[in-house]
């Protein structure tokens, strides 16, 4: 599972041994495109998608810069494609938020063009030149948003903002009908303020120096993964692949080695919002290729058929039993449930965690339904995650439910 970014959308492909890739999908072309359900989804599906996130989370949205998380669950399903905005500044302000934020964006639109048509009309010919170019200019901004995320490009953004300031300057000196406000404070407060601004700033900053240096260690564990992706894919084609020990050991090697660098990676920077994710997966198939290589006749779902069977008296003893079952793999399960259960609290609309945390949940507790209850969580947040959708109808199909089991696996396919 990866993680890779362009300028339209982010790729997030399992290591399931299918080789995914981008589609090319030109800047208009997609809006009505009869080719869609083939080539992949253009703007009017992302847009839809949006409008419904809106209509679920009206007034203050779903928090700003969550749209590549909550956009997968209104979006049909789009393979590995994950759309990172709306391609529309205001449904995408709406989306993250709410009717509240796209109102105010309208309210500063609204006194931008008044202020250019005050300076407009009472200013002198400079003025006017002035108001008539950043008029053009603010037009062309609002105009672009309709079809692209330039609200949130700070090299747009800043500039669209610093002429509405200008011009609302000069038509509150021109035409006096922006009345001026201020609030009295004294030395002590501005001190004490300006220390707040400093700390939060200080804060913001260290926080970003943590990304930047865990960046690179996270490409490289995107280049691993995309290595790994092709290995298996080959070693999997194979007749009887656990004969080439060669490359098994090679894979498993490699397993090691992004889980190291994924270490490092939630090390440089704890709240990585998908290195934990990862980590909880390549853990888990780190651990069902060596038990498949050691030819153990327990895997993971005879270890949850027992450990959920009621035989023990509690989860201490159950885990006990997985330890002594499992030997040396058993800390690759333990810690692939906690790195899952930091996943889902950084991002709980991560839906293959969820499926991971549903997989072990027979490592905290000797519950059957907790398994249950963790794949419709996933199924919920993930609706068209293929990892997610394989899950649940294995579910489905374990409770006797065939028809659901049916449906799901068709929504799969």
């Amino acid at each position: 599972f990866f993680f890779s970014s362009r300028r339209r959308h982010t790729r997030y492909p399992l290591v399931t041994g299918v080789q995914t890739c981008a589609l090319p999908i030109s800047r208009l072309d997609t809006l009505f495109d009869e080719r869609h359900h083939e080539t992949g989804f253009g703007r009017l599906e992302v847009w839809k998608a949006a409008t419904r996130a809106i209509a679920d989370f009206p007034w203050l949205g779903t928090g700003v810069g969550s749209h590549a998380d909550i956009a997968q669950r209104y979006m049909p399903a789009t393979g590995a494609t994950i759309y990172t905005h709306a391609e529309n500044s205001y449904l995408n302000l709406g989306v993250e938020a709410g009717l509240i934020g796209l109102g105010l964006s309208a309210l500063t639109i609204c006194a931008a063009a008044v202020a250019c048509a005050a300076v407009f009309c009472r200013g002198d010919d400079c003025e006017r030149g002035i108001a008539a170019a950043i008029a053009a200019a603010l037009v062309a901004g609002v105009v672009h948003a309709t079809t692209d995320f330039i609200w949130y490009v700070p090299a747009i953004s800043t500039v669209l903002l610093a002429m509405a300031a200008c011009v609302m300057a000069l038509a509150a000196r021109r035409g006096g009908w922006l009345p001026g406000f201020s609030i009295p404070y004294g030395r002590a407060v501005s001190t004490v303020v300006a220390c707040g601004a400093f700390a939060m700033l200080v804060a913001s900053g260290s926080r970003q120096l943590a990304a930047a240096r865990a960046e690179p260690v996270w490409e490289e564990s995107i280049r691993q993964a995309r290595e790994l992706n092709r290995e298996t894919a080959t070693w999997l084609a194979e007749a009887q692949p656990e004969r080439d020990g060669e490359r098994s050991s090679r894979i498993l090697a490699a397993l090691d080695a992004r889980i190291a660098a994924l270490e490092q990676v939630t090390s440089l920077f704890p709240d990585h919002p998908r290195a934990y994710g990862a980590l909880a997966l390549t853990r888990l198939e780190r651990f069902g290729l060596a038990r498949r290589l050691e030819g153990a006749g327990i895997g993971l779902a005879d270890l949850r058929q027992v450990a959920t069977s009621g035989d023990f008296a509690n989860s201490e003893d159950a885990r006990a039993w997985i330890r002594k079952a499992a030997g040396p793999d058993a800390g690759q399960l333990e810690r692939a449930v906690v790195a899952a259960g930091r996943a889902v609290e950084l991002a709980p609309l991560d839906g293959e965690a969820w499926c991971v945390l549903g997989s072990l949940a027979f490592m905290t507790s000797t519950e059957p339904a907790l398994h249950r209850m963790c794949i419709e969580q996933a199924l919920l947040v993930r609706p068209t995650n293929p990892l997610v959708l394989f899950e649940a109808a294995g579910q489905a199909a374990l409770d006797g439910d065939e028809d659901r089991a049916v449906e799901i696996g068709r929504a799969h396919v």
